[in-house]
């Protein structure tokens, strides 16, 4: 069977089990324009007039009205989508095929097969799915943040959010919020400037601007203002440090790093693989204050300044052929770990502990 053949007998596969497998996680991937947004409406079709319908008939009862049935169906459904426009798309296009079937219109719905998702036949598929064409106000086909907004809203407290949370997608009003405070307490600071540290900041180039930024991406990532409370230089946090950099050397190590000797064309690979050593050698001995972090960010810097592009390139899966030879056998765990390696290694020799 030739790749392109390959492809199509994997592509219809995966519709195929679209409308038959509804236990366990599955995930199809696709491209734009290759037909996600039908699939999935195939999805929802095969479940609710089929599977779907069984289950919350008997839940409910046998003598359950089919627009009791119909409700119960789409409210255990949820469609997420990237936009709003596609989440509009996806519900008429859902409402259009199932007024299609509830009228008995002979043209077939695209991507949906009744036979395939085993359904009943059409005496029974059609007053289904005019029962469920009633109630598609149960159906959720929502944006991950609106459908993550209702959550929030229906339980503000669990969530431990305010009741009258205010979503901000691109973080217009965080950045607003995080001026105006910076600006106030640059203005307390600055005029009286000794012992200040936004002041000692300032003197080191670090201004108003920089800290905005820094405190907005923190925002972003989710840093609870609790966390800044700590010394991210007392013992515990360094040692916390050393541990992890020693943990990612070892990840680095099992997913193919061990065999970066085995790589016999060129020599960079046993370069990296000597650094390692030399790393694994530090993170043994964790720095316990500001002098011996200090010391760790330098000779980290000193060890690694002229690997970081081998890792950048690994961490994309690009290797020379000699590397591939021995590497590609790790699959996704070697670019992986060198990712999660080289972000941390840049972190820490980019570190200055006494500013």
């Amino acid at each position: 069977m030739s790749r392109a053949a390959e492809r199509l007998a994997a592509d219809a596969a995966g519709r195929r089990a679209a409308q038959t497998r509804f236990t366990g996680t599955l995930v199809l991937e696709a491209g734009a324009g290759t037909g996600k947004t039908t699939t999935l409406v195939a999805r929802i079709l095969a479940w609710a007039l089929g599977r779907g319908w069984h289950e919350a008939a008997a839940e409910l009862g046998g003598e359950a009205a089919a627009g009791r049935v119909a409700a119960a169906v789409l409210q255990g459904v949820v469609a997420i989508t990237f936009t709003e426009a596609g989440a509009a798309e996806m519900a008429a296009r859902v409402a259009e095929a199932l007024a299609r079937l509830a009228s008995g219109d002979a043209a077939p719905v695209r991507g949906f097969d009744p036979d395939l998702a085993g359904l009943p036949p059409e005496a029974e598929r059609r007053p289904r799915a005019h029962a469920l064409l009633g109630a598609l106000d149960h159906l959720t086909v929502e944006t991950i943040h609106a459908f993550c907004r209702g959550l929030l809203a229906a339980h503000p407290i669990e969530a431990g959010v305010h009741p009258d949370f205010t979503v901000d997608p691109d973080l217009r009003l965080t950045e607003e919020i995080v001026h105006e405070v910076v600006e106030e307490a640059v203005r307390r600071a600055y005029a009286r400037p000794r012992g200040q540290a936004l002041a000692d900041l300032a003197a080191l180039g670090v201004g108003p601007d920089l800290l905005v930024e820094t405190l907005v991406g923190l925002r972003d990532v989710g840093l609870e203002s609790t966390a800044l409370a700590a010394d991210p230089y007392a013992t515990a946090g360094l040692e916390a440090l050393g541990g992890r950099l020693a943990a990612l050397v070892e990840r680095f190590q099992a997913a193919g790093g061990a065999d970066l000797r085995r790589v016999t064309s060129g020599n960079k690979a046993a370069q990296v693989a000597a650094a390692l050593e030399r790393t694994r050698a530090l993170a043994a001995s964790p720095p316990r204050d500001l002098d011996g972090l200090a010391r760790l960010a330098a000779e980290l810097e000193e060890i690694w300044r002229d690997h970081f592009s081998k890792l950048g390139a690994w961490r994309h899966g690009d290797y020379t052929q000699g590397e591939g030879r021995v590497l590609e056998a790790h699959g996704e765990a070697f670019p992986a770990a060198a990712a999660e390696l080289r972000s941390l290694l840049r972190h820490l020799t980019r570190m200055n502990p006494r500013r």
